[in-house]
């Protein structure tokens, strides 16, 4: 499979964390996709959306230009007849500012563009579709971006904060009084977040940290210990871990790092 990586313009960089051009020669692609943090918008080139299985429940994917919330446990995505897509990779907050939607209703779950923003989705598309090479079709998703960054509301800087101090930490430590430092209530504070970044304050720490730890050892050139793993990923014991691992990936640790599933994006690689 050929995966691109084409880094966003300065002004979008607060809000996108790359673009990806996915391509796969063969008939199919079946990748297994875990908790990364972020949300996507997925403009289909090529091929058919056929299925994704979340909680071994499968569901058909509603377009070809579409929107995938964040996600709590891995999935299975298939893609069928040579598949060919561009890829958008958002920060936790920016889809719900862009098209101010409460973000929840988006976790394990994906909504057409077109019922978000109608016939201007299969224009856009058709321009992506139409750009003469891979740089051409980026810079036209760029415009479509800037053009909704004018309708952002400015009324996430306390969750925008509350998120990098999560990314900073690696989501190896967060208070429970964390939101006191906002001037905010609990009930408020817990509500926001969910409705900007689709998850809890916890399970997107718990996510990072995850990311964290994975690509560390995806990283090293040393072979670390479980000891040592424990302790970067600020675990007090090794039960601990390995139930927090299962949970998002369906895996053990040692089976996920011997079958190298697909992951489309760490926010910690480099």
């Amino acid at each position: 499979m050929k995966i691109r990586v084409f880094q966003p313009s300065a002004i979008l960089s607060e809000y996108v964390y790359s673009f990806l051009y996915v391509k796969e020669n063969c008939s199919s692609l079946s990748c297994k996709i875990i908790p990364g943090g972020y949300s996507c918008m997925v403009f289909m080139l090529n091929g058919d959306p056929n299925e994704i299985n979340i909680f071994n429940q499968t569901k058909k994917v509603s377009s070809q230009r579409i929107i995938l919330g964040q996600v709590t446990e891995s999935y299975q995505l298939t893609v069928g007849n040579k598949p060919e897509g561009i890829i958008a990779l958002f920060k936790p907050t920016a889809l719900s500012r862009m098209f101010s939607l409460p973000f929840y209703q988006l976790t394990n779950n994906d909504l057409s563009l077109d019922d978000l923003i109608g016939v201007e989705a299969e224009h856009i598309h058709d321009q992506i579709y139409c750009a003469k090479n891979i740089e051409a079709k980026i810079a036209v998703l760029e415009m479509f971006l800037l053009k909704m960054l004018k309708k952002i509301k400015k009324n996430h800087e306390v969750i925008d904060k509350v998120v990098n101090f999560i990314n900073e930490q690696k989501g190896r430590t967060i208070r429970s009084n964390i939101y006191q430092d906002f001037d905010i209530s609990l009930r408020n504070f817990q509500r926001k977040f969910k409705e900007s970044v689709g998850l809890s304050s916890k399970q997107y720490a718990r996510i990072i940290r995850l990311n964290y730890i994975i690509n560390i050892i995806n990283e090293s050139s040393q072979n670390l210990n479980w000891q040592d793993i424990l302790h970067l990923g600020g675990y007090y014991d090794q039960m601990h871990f390995i139930k927090d691992f299962k949970s998002f990936t369906g895996l053990s640790p040692s089976l996920y790092f011997k079958d190298s599933p697909m992951t489309l994006f760490n926010p910690f690689s480099a």
